[in-house]
């Protein structure tokens, strides 16, 4: 086949592929409508225009994941502080799109002064793999994490995602009509469960995040010693399994009392950047957390070798820990990092390796909780054998580690109570 007849045959097989991309996208929530197939023919001749332009420059799209918070707060992030700090090529040009459900329309519209988002860069980004060197074409935003893990300096500095003045004022209205503005130092606290994934990103089984989820009741006594101390607190997220009563005026469950009447994605982000502190899961919150260079300390985490790399100034954390259903006991955090389980991601992996994840005691995030408040006020008082401790985990640590790379304090209680672990 002469070079023009290979030219001539893809051009018309090209719409044949279109449709084809266009349903497989169509079981994803991409493409809803029918005009929009119509829009994927259009996108075609944009596609080959990028070609076109790229001997002089080149233009990449990109995706950012909107359902999930996580994705939407550390995607556009990650990839400024990547452009910041030179780890990409000045000589392209991207433009993103969001995918449909947002997570927070508020901070999907915070991220648009700072990257752009073009929403017909969807449709470019469907049918760019239907031509050649389509990775040239498009940016990835996802895999940032590994890049800037060297880079944890990063998160103890000022971040891009900050409120005006006009923003603040806007959400303490919101709260003050609803009788909720804090009259006092608070903090924000949320566990992770299936209730969001399931009810907002359908299209999906999510049951293999479940080795996440963790029971709200065992922040109970944290947050009650902390409200002795004179904090308020919110218990944050979207939507939750189970409400967290209190009899205290000042402990709010915001998703179970407020969140669905107001219906503002603005207090999500405001609440959070007012916390003195955040008892954080590991979800996508804890993200959001990090976006706005908040103090946190992350309970329940698993698995904890993803917060190496990403600590701030104060950081802090407590795993799961894994038992050995065969062997009746809990694996040591050698055993942990020196094995697959480390990085699992999946319920199903730990029930093939016989491991049960079992989450913290409410006795454990009230420890590392109060711990945090200190370190935070200065009062603090580390002892030999605490520091001991702390350094014997971070020996732990993996030997490869990229320079740079900085893990969060692990709870000194919590070390105390498990210093059989350390072995």
């Amino acid at each position: 086949m002469t070079p023009n007849a290979g030219f001539i045959y893809r051009m018309i097989k090209a719409p044949f592929l279109v449709l084809r991309r266009a349903f497989w996208w169509l079981r994803n929530n991409e493409v809803s409508y029918p005009h929009e197939f119509l829009l994927l023919f259009a996108a075609m001749p944009v596609a080959l225009t990028l070609r076109l332009l790229s001997p002089f420059l080149t233009i990449r799209v990109a995706r950012i994941t909107a359902s999930r918070l996580g994705n939407l707060s550390f995607e556009p992030e990650g990839y400024v502080m990547s452009r910041d700090l030179g780890l990409m090529d000045p000589n392209t040009f991207d433009i993103f799109y969001y995918t449909k459900a947002h997570s927070n329309k508020f901070l999907a519209a915070k991220w648009r002064s700072v990257i752009r988002v073009w929403g017909f860069a969807r449709y470019v980004y469907i049918v760019n793999p239907l031509f050649p060197g389509s990775e040239r074409f498009r940016a990835d935003t996802y895999n940032l994490r590994e890049m800037l893990k060297c880079h944890s300096e990063q998160f103890s500095k000022p971040g891009y995602l900050r409120m005006s003045p006009r923003e603040e004022r806007r959400a303490e209205a919101l709260l003050k009509k609803y009788g909720i503005l804090p009259n006092r130092e608070f903090v924000c606290f949320f566990n992770r469960d299936s209730v969001y994934l399931d009810t907002h990103v359908q299209n999906s089984d999510w049951s293999y995040h479940s080795y996440r989820d963790s029971e709200i009741e065992n922040y109970r006594a944290a947050i009650d010693a902390l409200s002795d101390k004179g904090y308020g607190a919110f218990r944050m997220g979207a939507c939750v399994s189970k409400e967290f009563k209190s009899d205290n005026p000042h402990v709010i469950d915001y998703p179970s009392r407020f969140r669905a009447e107001i219906n503002d994605d603005i207090l999500d982000v405001y609440l959070l950047s007012k916390a003195k502190f955040i008892i954080a899961a590991t979800c996508g919150l804890a993200d959001l957390c990090q976006s706005l260079r908040k103090d946190n300390v992350f309970v329940n985490a698993v698995p904890f070798i993803l917060l190496d790399g990403f600590a701030g100034k104060i950081d802090m954390f407590i795993p799961k820990l894994f038992w050995l259903k065969n062997e009746q006991r809990y694996m040591t955090f050698r055993e942990i990092l020196g094995s697959p389980a480390k990085d699992f991601g999946r319920t199903e992996d730990f029930a093939k390796a016989g491991i049960e994840p079992r989450e913290n005691t409410s006795d454990e995030i009230h420890d590392v909780a109060l711990e945090m408040d200190q370190r935070i006020s200065g009062t603090w008082q580390e002892t030999p054998e605490d520091r001991e401790l702390q350094e014997t985990f971070m020996r732990l640590l993996p030997p490869n580690r990229l320079p740079g790379m900085r893990m969060p304090r692990i709870g000194a209680a919590f070390l105390r109570k498990h210093r059989n672990l350390l072995s």
